[in-house]
């Protein structure tokens, strides 16, 4: 738009100002408010007859609205009534269901109360069975555990004394080995300086000695004479070198046919002028290191000695003894004089009783023969009175006549003599130090019997007496390294001394080893009467290579007892069965079972023990296997019922009652329990049968009120019919009566 001019209105501006001049003046004002008077007036006069007439409307409506309170109210008092009588109905259905569940819950709950106490019975003698179960289980582990732990420590001690046998030969050996160049030099050196008791040959020994082999016990013999002997003593002994070497000879053949590392040095020793411990010092400068064993025997005119020396290669000193002193070898010489006169004037006289001519018989032996034997009876016969007026009978006159088969026989008596210390040696070295896996046991009491067979009874008497102190002291030592061997050692000792007239020698090795055998297992060692009756109380199947030994020992004295390993293993079963130990007595009706599987009263007895410790598969199968071989035994029959009646197997019990008792009728208790398990078994089907009835009930009772439940979902609710101006319908409830009432209220409400 353009803008106006300055100094001039806007033509918009003008035209405003000419209309409110002609609308807003004075007269046209008048007008206005006049007609504006009539108007009001008009106005309030329709007002006041609307006004008339909606309170006239009100007044209708108010009255209406009372009434259709008052119907509300009467409907609302009839849906009260209505509500009221439904409630009744649902109440005494309630209670009707309520009274059918309590019954239902008091039947069940005494079911379950019956239920309950048999399972608190079940578990509480579960309870005491596995309590039961488990003490006798864990007696039984203790139990076993303390013989397995006896049994592994005395493996063990004896491994672990092998093992250090080992080691100690294995040093030995070392230390041989480390002295051997030594010890040749020392023997070259004696052999030029002509002071070695041993020819030139001793060299060799040692050179040609393979440290890996068994160390071989090397016996060299010093005699009393020397057949190449330039300083000639001992000239009037009449035992030769060459007799002593093949009786030692023969006798050491023995020990290497059984496998004994030992070699005889025949016609090594030099001469007689290297004695005694002067020898034994010289010899062990050079051969100390092989094992060595010197038979060193001088005589005088009156006596016998008899020595030796022995060390082993581990040796730092030789040993050197004199176990025969001062023998008296010519009143022994006598001793066979004597006694071949007394046999030979034995059999002249059953000659003559015979009625035969004594001539003859004087005759088969000459007559100087003759004359020397009735000599050295008449010299016995002096003797004998000279002793009994305590004569000295060395201060005595007594030529006797002299035999060379006396002089045979004294030249074997020494012979023994020697063997009997060569075999205690070479036995000793064989036992302790050889490695363990190459120790033997002593053989010298095997050959004893043969030795001491011509021997006379005193003189067997001294030997023996030898013999058993060596190995009484050797098995002393060795118990303290090897305590496991000593009851065999002296059990085998016992068995060698068996041939000898005097039974007592066997029979104290015989006890000494039943003492160390209750020893070793840990067993109070009762007095002698009752020693094999302690050993039959503790023997096992462990034990049978013992037991055969002394049964043949026993045999062997005479005694008419013998000793089993199944009698004794049966007797512990059924005293430790009678004392509780159940399981104890299973082992040792297992060991019976071992040793004699034919033995059927030992299935049942463990069968029974299985039962007590609640093993019941254990026992079911030894009597199953007793009843195989065995179908009549109505003990069995029995004992397998309790087993399954124990388990609840009450038919399979049943069966084997009935069985029993055709069997046997009149046994003992097998009616009453018979009868109990047919009276549980009854009472478990009434049990079962009457469960089953309630579960029905139960059943039909939850189906009945499934179906009232449904029935009553289905059913319509009864209401009263509601008048047309509320356009009610029959299903209308009390709460859609309220919200139309309240609808009206708030319609009158606007009205005013």
């Amino acid at each position: 738009m353009t803008k106006s001019l300055p100094g001039k209105k806007s033509v918009l501006v003008q035209i405003k100002n000419d209309a409110n001049a002609k609308l807003f003046s004075t007269e046209y004002q008048a007008d206005i408010q006049a007609g504006a008077a009539l108007s009001i007036a008009n106005i309030n006069a329709d007002t006041a007859l609307s006004i008339a007439k909606i309170n006239s409307e009100n007044a209708n409506k108010q009255i209406k609205l009372q009434e259709n309170i008052s119907i509300l109210q009467a409907l609302q008092h009839q849906a009260t009534l209505d509500v009221t009588r439904e409630e009744g109905e649902l109440n005494r259905d309630l209670q009707q269901y309520l009274a059918e569940m309590n019954s239902a819950c008091q039947r069940n709950e005494g079911m379950l109360n019956r239920e309950l106490q048999y399972k608190l019975a079940d578990l509480n003698w579960a309870f005491q069975a596995n309590e039961g179960q488990l003490n006798r289980e864990h007696s039984a582990q203790l139990e076993v555990l303390r013989a397995e732990l006896q049994k592994f420590c005395l493996a063990e001690q004896r491994q672990l004394q092998l093992e250090l046998k080992q080691l100690d030969a294995l040093l030995a050996r070392e230390i041989a080995q480390a002295n051997r160049e030594t010890a040749i030099a020392t023997i070259v050196k004696q052999k030029n300086l002509e002071n070695s008791p041993i020819f030139v040959t001793a060299e060799n020994i040692i050179a040609n000695i393979n440290p890996e082999d068994t160390p071989i016990l090397r016996v060299f013999l010093s005699p009393p004479v020397l057949t190449h002997d330039a300083a000639k003593p001992n000239q009037n002994f009449p035992v030769s070198e060459e007799f002593l070497s093949n009786y030692l000879r023969n006798f050491l053949d023995k020990y290497i046919t059984e496998g004994r590392p030992v070699q005889f040095m025949g016609g090594y020793w030099r001469s007689n002028v290297f004695r005694e411990e002067a020898a034994a010092e010289n010899l062990f400068a050079g051969l100390r290191v092989i094992p060595t064993l010197i038979l060193d025997s001088s005589a005088t005119p009156d006596d016998f000695y008899l020595r030796f020396g022995f060390w082993h290669i581990n040796f730092k000193k030789y040993r050197y003894q004199t176990p025969i002193h001062q023998l008296p070898w010519v009143e022994v010489l006598y001793d066979f004089a004597k006694q071949r006169a007394v046999n030979w004037q034995g059999k002249r006289q059953a000659y003559i009783d015979s009625g035969k001519p004594v001539a003859d018989f004087d005759s088969r032996y000459g007559e100087e023969t003759v004359q020397g034997y009735q000599q050295n009876l008449r010299i016995s016969e002096i003797e004998r009175r000279a002793l009994e007026e305590g004569e000295d009978l060395s201060e005595i006159h007594r030529p006797y006549h002299l035999h060379k088969n006396d002089y045979n026989d004294l030249a074997e008596f020494m012979g023994i003599f020697h063997a009997l210390i060569a075999g205690l040696i070479v036995d000793e070295y064989c036992l302790i130090f050889l490695p363990p896996n190459e120790q033997k046991t002593p053989l010298l009491p095997q050959l004893l019997p043969e030795m001491l067979a011509k021997m006379p009874a005193e003189e067997q008497e001294t030997v023996i007496e030898i013999a058993v102190g060596y190995y009484q002291a050797l098995y002393d030592n060795l118990a303290e390294e090897q305590s496991a061997l000593i009851p065999d050692l002296r059990l085998d000792l016992a068995v060698s001394l068996l041939s000898l007239a005097d039974k007592q020698w066997a029979a104290a090795q015989l006890y000494l080893s039943v003492q160390y055998w209750l020893k070793l297992h840990g067993l109070p060692i009762p007095e002698q009467s009752q020693l094999l009756n302690a050993l039959a109380a503790a023997l096992t199947i462990d034990d049978v290579p013992y037991l055969t030994k002394l049964n043949q020992c026993l045999q062997g004295l005479g005694a008419d007892l013998q000793l089993s390993a199944i009698e004794s293993c049966w007797q512990r079963g059924l005293q430790r069965a009678n004392n509780g130990e159940y399981s104890s007595a299973i082992t040792d009706f297992y060991q019976v079972l071992q040793l004699d599987s034919s033995r059927l009263d030992a299935n049942i007895q463990r069968g029974l023990a299985y039962y007590q410790v609640g093993d019941y598969e254990g026992a079911i199968a030894d009597f199953d296997l007793v009843l195989r071989l065995n179908p009549n035994d109505a003990h069995t029959y029995h004992h397998r019922g309790l087993v399954y009646h124990k388990l609840g197997q009450l038919e399979q019990a049943v069966e084997d009652f009935n069985r029993a008792l055709q069997i046997d009728p009149s046994l003992p208790g097998v009616l009453h329990i018979r009868d109990v398990a047919l009276g549980t078994l009854e009472e478990r089907k009434r049990e079962a049968e009457a469960k089953r009835q309630r579960e029905d009930e139960e059943k039909r009772a939850r189906q009945r009120r499934e179906a009232e439940a449904i029935e009553r979902q289905r059913k319509p609710a009864a209401t009263q019919p509601v008048q047309e101006e509320f356009g009610a319908n029959d299903g209308v409830s009390c709460l859609g009566l309220l919200f139309v009432a309240f609808l009206l209220y708030c319609t009158f409400s606007q009205g005013h």
